[in-house]
């Protein structure tokens, strides 16, 4: 059996909602999904796309029954195994998924919506699934505009962005808006042997979690701590060539300054007393001789850590600018 609402882990409430309205006939044609990448967005949407789309759902339209064609189909385009493989297309006769192309989806993706929903359909409902909706370029954005305005009968879109404010206007105004928040630290637990900090340190995001288990990322906090030492001790430290080298290439200097942050973070919530919010939890001892450092010190570390990371996604020279970093807030 292949129930993807039974692999959706948390968001009772959003999926409560939905399902009371569907069984109510009262569901709004548009949604827009947002919340961190990595806490399930576009598994609930396929799953309630499932439940919907079910040839032999329950009377209460509360669940699918994972087992009739269109309910595998949409098993198999979500990843699920149910016996006939793995993921073969990205749509049905009755549902379409559409992800950005290069980081992007264009305008020949909004015309494949069009063609589509022009199709005669074939049950009581269609539905389409947009990922990552705020990589919609304004091309396809206004192409799916009329789309959202005026829905063929029986439509249902599923639009997935990690924010609203970054999706198109036009299109936001004309979605109801569901807001995911982070899974909780059991939620995680539940499904991840991940070592506690990690999971801490993933703030409810799968994804992050799984950024954050990848030996070359361990490689990388383990360097951050290192750099960090040796700020602490060296006033020219930067000059080393082991920190020249970790800000040669942009994603690595990048995902440096995501750790620098996370530590200076941490050593302030300890600071303050707040052990128990502490994200690298493996690292009390390393983080009590940071807290050392006067608080002013380090809520100014934690400020210029942001504008670091801002920096690195902004093209400017990483190693200038981890050296300023250093300068600037190293304690005196």
């Amino acid at each position: 059996m292949a129930r993807l609402l039974d692999l959706v882990v948390g968001h009772k409430n959003v999926i409560e909602r939905f399902l009371n309205a569907f069984a109510q006939d009262r569901l709004p044609h548009a949604f827009l999904f947002v919340g961190l990448n990595g806490v399930g967005k576009k598994r609930t949407a396929l799953a309630l796309s499932q439940v919907v789309l079910c040839e032999k759902k329950d009377a209460l339209k509360r669940q699918a029954c994972g087992e009739c064609g269109s309910c595998l189909r949409i098993a198999r385009i979500a990843g699920v195994r149910t016996g006939g493989g793995l993921k073969t297309s990205t749509g049905t006769e009755a549902f379409l998924l559409i992800e950005p192309e290069k980081n992007q989806i264009k305008i020949d993706q909004a015309h494949q919506v069009s063609e589509f929903l022009a199709l005669q359909s074939l049950g009581t409902y269609r539905v389409v699934v947009i990922d990552q909706a705020d990589t919609l370029n304004p091309q396809a954005g206004n192409s799916l505009l009329k789309l959202l305005e005026e829905p063929p009968p029986g439509t249902l879109f599923f639009l997935i962005a990690p924010s609203s404010d970054h999706v198109l206007t036009t299109l936001r105004s004309r979605s109801q808006t569901v807001a995911f928040s982070p899974l909780t630290y059991d939620e995680m637990r539940s499904q991840s042997q991940a070592p506690e900090w990690a999971l801490r340190a993933s703030q409810g995001s799968f994804e992050k979690l799984e950024m954050l288990s990848d030996k070359d990322e361990l490689e990388i906090r383990e360097s951050a701590c290192a750099w960090i030492t040796a700020w602490m001790s060296e006033p020219q430290g930067y000059l080393g060539q082991e920190f020249r080298d970790l800000a040669r290439e942009r994603a690595v200097a990048l995902k440096l300054s995501r750790h620098l942050l996370m530590i200076f973070r941490d050593a302030l919530v300890l600071k303050a007393g707040g052990a128990q919010q502490v994200l690298n939890a493996d690292k009390m001892k390393f983080l009590e001789k940071v807290a050392a450092i006067p608080e002013a010190q380090l809520e100014f570390a934690v400020r210029q850590a942001l504008h670091l990371q801002s920096s690195m996604e902004s093209n400017f020279d990483t190693s200038l600018t981890l050296e300023k970093f250093w300068i600037e807030t190293r304690p005196v």
